[in-house]
């Protein structure tokens, strides 16, 4: 008998609202807030490079214009990395937070794993242009494919660019009360994205990102948190699979179904 994919989808759906795509989108910045992190998780700001100040995008402030390509310089030098997270998911139409927390890994090209601890045990891994989740009070693995033509995967495969990509401006407000970060908002270029804006909170100096927000189209909310960040430590391919303990289905959207 087939697993019943319905009633996995509403119960991944209430887990984690926005779904693939919205966990897709953060992935994205959460890549390039690892970039600035050192190898010990110290942070970097001694080797970052030095950007013009005095070169602005037309109309963008130089501050900003600074930052922006600091963040893009981190993201070229990056090739791996590992970090701790707390999410939280606010539904607009429910009213509702949800907090979740884990760890997360990242290597070039196009591969990253979620790992969520609490409320509840499971597995995300996005690799090879399929996304896999394992949720193990289910028993179930679900694999889907990913469409590898939006920005979002761009930048899990190394071809993104910041300035082509997003339209950028401070976020409303620059800075929050008792936070050392500024805070600045992108929007994607792309019609077909499947998130409405991003806003980063980012280190002046050394340019780690340490707090993003992911608004989809109908008003929910993913914001992130990054803490222990450290990058290029040189990730084993065995980080990037998820074992399929006995008596779990398999669920493989991508060509059909299978029960092994």
């Amino acid at each position: 008998m087939k697993p019943n994919l319905s009633n996995f989808r509403a119960r991944r759906d209430k887990r984690h609202p926005g779904g693939a795509a919205t966990l897709l989108a953060a992935a994205l910045f959460l890549l390039l807030g690892a970039a600035g992190a050192t190898a010990n998780g110290a942070r970097a700001e001694t080797d970052a490079p030095a950007v013009p100040r005095d070169a602005a995008a037309p109309g963008r402030p130089a501050a900003l214009d600074a930052l922006v390509k600091g963040l893009q310089a981190r993201y070229e030098r990056l090739e791996d990395f590992k970090a701790r997270f707390e999410q939280q998911s606010r539904l607009e139409a429910a009213g509702s937070a949800q907090i979740a927390r884990g760890e997360v890994f990242f290597q070039k090209p196009g591969r990253m794993r979620w790992n969520y601890e609490t409320p509840e045990p499971q597995q995300i891994l996005i690799s090879e242009g399929k996304l896999t989740q394992y949720v193990p009070a289910d028993k179930q693995i679900v694999v889907q494919g990913l469409d590898t033509n939006r920005v979002e995967y761009a930048f899990l495969t190394g071809l993104g660019e910041l300035e082509n990509e997003f339209n950028i401006r401070w976020a409303e407000p620059r800075r929050r009360p008792d936070d050392p970060l500024e805070y600045i908002e992108l929007t994607p270029r792309d019609a077909d994205a499947s998130f409405a804006r991003l806003v980063l909170g980012v280190e002046t100096r050394g340019h780690r990102i340490l707090a993003t927000e992911v608004k989809d189209f109908l008003g929910n909310v993913t914001s992130l948190r990054f803490e222990k960040l450290q990058d290029n430590v040189g990730l084993g391919a065995d980080v990037f699979a998820i074992n399929k303990p006995a008596g779990v289905d398999v669920i493989d959207m991508t060509d059909g179904w299978t029960t092994p």
